[in-house]
């Protein structure tokens, strides 16, 4: 388990890297991607998915509940 948390970690690192690297374009706020953007990006994945890992077990009394 750890070790595809791992994975998912450099290879998210490996894109941002990327990414910058080449100077893709960010449409958003029109320059091109920095550091930053890519750690937002990156923080904000895991954050939700940390989330959604917490509220899984109650997922199962709201299916029990109906």
């Amino acid at each position: 388990m750890l070790a595809a948390i791992f994975f998912s970690y450099a290879y998210a690192y490996f894109f941002g890297c990327i990414w910058i690297y080449n100077d893709y374009y960010n449409d958003t706020y029109d320059r091109v991607y920095t550091g930053g953007d890519v750690l937002i990006v990156y923080f904000g994945v895991l954050f939700g998915l940390f989330a959604l890992g917490i509220g899984a077990p109650n997922f199962k009394a709201i299916n029990d509940g109906k």
